[in-house]
């Protein structure tokens, strides 16, 4: 039986090195690769260490591919046409990436030059290219100096973050417009009080009504209620994205309600890649905590005594015995 299946393997070989050889034969393998290399414009294999040297981005923990085209070039000043496809299945807000260079940018459209430190570049949206859809792509492009061939890495990642904003930086005001047969229209008003603008905001609430319709805004995901309230999650609508400093939008919506409409809780959030992460208030606050140890720790009574003395611990056990 043994024989049986290793002849099967090896006939298994021989039929797959067929395959490859007809495959190579007919020129097919080198035009599929010749084609991702075209796409990717003459980026070797061994262009692929310089990228695993960079950060090991692979699919498996980024959620934007890079395709790029030198559409023209003169001496070493490069016009390069820059495409970010959406590799996830949710779709990408407020994208910004950080990339590495082996080039200086002089130029740059359909998107913004954030920071630049180093060989590393943070590349923000043009607000109208904002949001990257599910297997969708987005374009910018750019002017560069390059004294050797231009390089990308294949994979990188979106550094925003979804960050609940502080009470003081927001107002929002809900008004009840007009009611009719246990029915009413509503209408949030959202102010920014600050001097930089929210962007790719959203917002959550619970309110005693159960709503209908919606416009100028969108539900993130269904509903869900709770102890005689209903939760919701509101997202912007792809449009009115951002809330500019000292600036107001609103949206409004058509709700059943038996009683009085209320409404509590009302958080803001925005999708943004300046968090504070610091700890410094919260460690502060935190008590030192001091480990003493105790008497097992000790061979001999007086050991564990003078421990004790010199630290000026008590040990309410000791004083029993001696008792």
């Amino acid at each position: 039986m043994a024989k049986i299946v290793k002849l099967m393997v090896i006939a298994l070989i021989i039929c797959l090195c067929m395959c490859n050889a007809m495959v190579s034969a007919d020129g097919e393998t080198e035009r599929v690769e010749k084609l991702e290399l075209d796409c990717m414009d003459g980026v070797s294999d061994s262009d692929d260490d310089w990228v695993d040297d960079w950060d090991s981005a692979t699919e498996d923990f980024c959620d934007i591919k890079i395709w790029y085209q030198i559409t023209s070039h003169s001496d070493n000043h490069y016009n390069v046409e820059v495409t970010l496809e959406n590799w996830t299945d949710e779709r990408i807000d407020n994208w910004e990436i950080c990339i590495p260079a082996n080039y200086e940018i002089e130029n740059i459209w359909n998107a913004t030059i954030i920071d630049h430190i180093d060989d590393e570049y943070t590349i923000h949206n043009a607000e109208f290219n904002q949001d990257i859809a599910v297997g969708g792509s987005v374009t910018f492009g750019m002017t560069v100096e390059c004294s050797e061939q231009v390089k990308m890495p294949v994979y990188v990642f979106t550094t925003g973050l979804s960050n609940r904003l502080e009470e003081t930086e927001y107002k929002i005001e809900f008004r009840r417009q007009s009611r009719k047969d246990g029915k009413f229209d509503g209408q949030i008003i959202i102010t920014n009080l600050q001097e930089k603008k929210i962007e790719d905001w959203s917002m959550s609430f619970k309110c005693n009504f159960k709503i209908d319709k919606i416009w100028n805004a969108a539900f993130v995901d269904d509903y869900f209620r709770s102890g005689g309230l209903n939760y919701y999650n509101i997202e912007n609508p792809g449009y009115d994205q951002n809330i500019a400093p000292r600036d107001s939008l609103e949206f409004g919506f058509t709700a059943a309600c038996d009683g009085k409409p209320k409404i509590s809780c009302m958080e803001l959030y925005e999708i943004t890649s300046d968090i504070d992460f610091s700890d410094d208030e919260d460690e502060e606050d935190e008590e030192e905590y001091e480990f003493i140890l105790d008497s097992d720790y000790f061979e001999t009574r007086e050991e564990y005594e003078q421990y004790l003395n010199e630290h000026g611990y008590t040990d309410e056990y000791l004083i029993d015995l001696d008792e």
